[in-house]
């Protein structure tokens, strides 16, 4: 089951998080930070204040392509 988590992206990568729930997260100082992946959350681990600080920009993110409806 998923956890709440208090960012919607991932602060290390940068990626967009289901509904702000990941089945990734880390406590630091009191809070839950989600991650898209076990390779985040170790990052993020190694060197929380880094990511806090300077969270992963999710700018660079390509939208979503507009699929065309079927009819």
């Amino acid at each position: 089951m998923a956890k709440t988590c208090f960012n919607q992206w991932d602060p290390v990568c940068g990626m967009l998080l289901n509904n702000c729930e990941a089945e990734y997260t880390e406590e630091f100082e009191g809070k839950t930070y989600g991650f898209c992946s076990q390779w985040c959350k170790d990052s993020f681990h190694g060197n929380p204040q880094r990511y806090i600080e300077m969270p992963a920009s999710h700018k660079g993110t390509p939208a979503p392509k507009d699929v065309p409806e079927k009819h």
